[in-house]
């Protein structure tokens, strides 16, 4: 099975990526969007332990082979649909922050700014060339009547990390067993290289 390696770099100050500081508050929302599945979580953190709700909903086939703005729409109205059904709401005034865990090959140039490189996990999907997936997912909700913020995009392994490094600061690896085989470990810069792969072999720069 193919695998795909990450790794996420720290260096003073704290990375927002891999050194949560555990007493963050606020409510929060997610989605998890895999080959598989697509996960809707809301997480509030207020040091009362309340638990996360979460949602699992296997993705329709006939959003796996359609345009962006369909499978987008479809991911934004089953959020909305998930906090009615949870019961949550916000202040008319508040605009929710979201976290966005896309876990397709992208080119990342900021933590909210992506675009995707190809769509893998048997997803055809039109209409996505050089489209920012976060401005892509906001546009869906606002068509869906619930404008919120993706604060930040991320890679399922990343994320998976960060999580363990909620609880435990001492956590090194993410790592993903499920349609595909990925993994992700903290880095320091102060020892970092970058590797170019050129005909099989390493080059560090």
């Amino acid at each position: 099975m193919p695998c795909t390696v990450q790794f996420a770099y720290i260096h003073p100050p704290i990375h927002p990526f891999t050194n949560t500081l555990s007493d963050e508050t606020g409510q929060f929302l997610a989605i998890d969007i895999g080959g598989s599945n697509m996960r809707t979580s809301y997480i509030p953190l207020d040091h009362h332990n309340k638990p996360p709700a979460v949602q699992t909903y296997t993705i329709p086939e006939e959003y796996r082979r359609c345009h962006v703005d369909k499978l987008f729409d479809w991911i934004a109205t089953t959020m909305v649909n998930f906090l009615a059904a949870q019961n949550i709401t916000f202040d008319e005034d508040t605009v929710p922050t979201l976290g966005f865990c896309f876990s397709f090959p992208m080119h990342q140039n900021d933590v909210n700014q992506g675009t995707i490189v190809l769509w893998t996990k048997g997803f055809h999907i039109t209409g996505s060339e050089n489209v920012d997936l976060v401005e892509c997912l906001e546009d869906a909700f606002i068509r869906a009547s619930m404008p919120c913020r993706v604060s930040v995009l991320i890679n399922d392994t990343v994320a998976t990390l960060c999580a363990a490094r909620y609880k435990d600061q001492d956590a090194e690896i993410g790592l993903i067993l499920g349609t595909g085989f990925n993994a992700c470990y903290v880095e320091h810069v102060d020892r970092w290289f970058v590797c170019l792969w050129r005909g099989g072999r390493a080059l560090s720069v």
